[in-house]
């Protein structure tokens, strides 16, 4: 088993934005990847700005 962890640092005008897209993004990938078991998207508590994908 793989696992991808990757931050992302979002301009804060975007944020909003990119949160919804990428949890369709995740919800998509569980439902349609092979072998994709999991797909979580993690906003960090200390910098609102920061988001961690986990796949």
């Amino acid at each position: 088993m793989y696992v991808i962890l990757s931050p992302f640092q979002i301009k804060r005008e975007h944020r909003a934005e990119f949160i919804e897209s990428i949890i369709e993004d995740a919800k998509s990938s569980v439902a349609n990847e092979e072998g994709c078991l999991r797909f979580d998207v993690i906003q960090d508590a200390n910098h609102m700005d920061r988001v961690w994908l986990y796949e």
